[in-house]
């Protein structure tokens, strides 16, 4: 009797283990979603999560952790800066304050307390492609330096800083609006990750469909000719109208296996927003997305800015301040999964 080989495990086979393990419970279990096979095990950390209570929170009104009518904070980007999730935190993000209009960094000691001690503001628009405003600033940290990418009129911008404060600007847009292809107009939003040293994708926004740009310096980037994800085609889903402002990170898998989550907001018919998760195992295969929001409800959050570390993932996102007419406007507020988490205070 002769020994007959293993099937070899093949790539359709795992995109379709990807697809249905980020359907399984609305992303409350991911085992299998780098696609390997027999994975029966939780990833809680991916999501569901859940806002943050009063009683985690020092100061303020939970879940907000930046809250003011006049300073409308909005659209952050996260970056730790010590060893522990829950401890020092710096937190960019779009704001008016001083009368001035511009991208800030807050930090705070906790990763809550951002009212601690006075925000630095680091960028403001200076450059004429810029038209006047930047948004949507995206902090990584690459090498020895702070990257800070951000949206514009032209497109997207970079700005580099050996102490993530005093930031110089690149001249011109890293990425420009280009006619012709599926876009429709400049990009902005920008979400990097870096997969390798020289190894860099940059996700972006364009009208209602995320792109996908790589790149070996982070200057020079190379736009894949299709989008990486569009709308859903289920008219009631949470993203049948539009998806944007993508938040892109490299983790493992239950199996130890890389892959490349992206979050991201979800617009529906409705008027309302959440939070969706979409992943793929290599490149170039398509992203496969979860069926329900890792993040939703009557706040509609947006711009979602994520820390993971062991055990626990903090989920920042813009997000309405509060429920009554005189809180319609934009705050910032956290979330944690696994939602069985309790933070200290």
């Amino acid at each position: 009797m002769t020994n007959r080989a293993r099937p070899r495990f093949r790539r359709s086979d795992a995109l379709r283990r990807l697809a249905a393990a980020l359907a399984l419970g609305g992303c409350a279990t991911l085992a299998g979603e780098a696609g390997d096979l027999d994975a029966v095990r939780p990833n809680a950390q991916a999501g569901p999560f859940r806002l943050i209570t009063q009683a985690e929170l020092a100061t303020g009104v939970a879940p907000n952790v930046l809250s003011s009518p006049s300073a409308r904070y909005r659209e952050p980007s996260a970056l730790a800066l010590g060893e522990s999730l829950v401890g020092d935190v710096a937190l960019y993000a779009v704001a008016e304050l001083g009368g001035q209009s511009g991208i800030f960094r807050f930090r705070a000691p906790d990763a809550r307390t951002f009212g601690a001690e006075p925000p630095d503001a680091v960028l403001g628009a200076t450059e004429d492609w810029e038209g006047g405003a930047i948004a949507e600033p995206e902090a990584a940290r690459v090498g020895a330096e702070i990257w800070l990418f951000y949206s514009a009129a032209g497109g997207i911008g970079l700005a580099r800083s050996a102490d993530g404060l005093s930031f110089e600007k690149l001249p011109a847009p890293v990425l420009g609006a280009m006619a012709g292809t599926w876009e429709d107009g400049p990009p902005s939003s920008p979400g990097f990750v870096a997969l390798a040293p020289g190894d860099y994708r940059l996700f972006y926004a364009v009208g209602s469909r995320i792109g996908e740009a790589t790149s070996m310096d982070g200057i020079t980037w190379q736009r894949r000719p299709e989008p990486a994800l569009e709308p859903s085609l289920q008219q009631d889903a949470f993203d049948s109208v539009a998806v944007g402002d993508p938040e892109p990170e490299l983790a493992k898998s239950a199996e130890g296996r890389s892959i490349l989550r992206v979050y991201y907001t979800g617009r529906g018919g409705n008027g309302t927003s959440g939070i969706g998760l979409a992943a793929r195992f290599r490149a170039p295969d398509p992203l496969a997305r979860a069926t329900s929001p890792v993040l939703a409800g009557s706040r509609n959050p947006s711009h979602p800015a994520l820390l993971r570390g062991p055990g626990l993932a903090l989920l920042f996102v813009s997000a309405r301040a509060g429920s009554p007419s005189s809180q319609d406007f934009p705050a910032i507020a956290l979330a944690v999964a696994p939602a069985t988490v309790v933070l200290p205070r």
